[in-house]
């Protein structure tokens, strides 16, 4: 009998009665079946008080991470409006026009020569 093994316990003892013939099989299955429901009952509360706990341990987590975003992007309020901040917006919006305006005469180049790969 292994006793790490509950189940080896009940078929032991499943095992007694049916050998001593004092008990039915349906009684013996009864008591086989109430003692696994239990168990499982059990097993089952336990395993459900974990995932609560666990679930607040997370919830917790989240809050505390809404929390701290919410403070870095009130310290970071007014970063869009400072000086430098527009006129690097200026700079790097005028470039990527550039190079747009780039793509579409090399595209247009290529187009009127007939020019069926742009060389890469």
């Amino acid at each position: 009998m292994d006793p790490t093994n509950p189940a080896s316990e009940y078929e032991l003892a499943y095992q007694i009665a049916k050998a001593s013939g004092s008990i039915t099989n349906a009684a013996v299955n009864t008591v086989v079946s109430a003692a696994g429901t239990i168990s499982y009952y059990i097993i089952g509360k336990v395993v459900f008080g974990i995932a609560y706990v666990l679930a607040i341990l997370g919830g917790l987590v989240i809050t505390v991470e809404t929390w701290l975003v919410s403070v870095v992007l009130a310290i970071n309020n007014d970063v869009f409006s400072t000086p430098i901040v527009q006129k690097g917006f200026a700079a790097t919006l005028a470039l990527a026009n550039l190079g747009f305006v780039l793509g579409i005469i090399i595209i247009a180049l290529a187009t009127i020569l007939h020019i069926e790969t742009y060389g890469y």
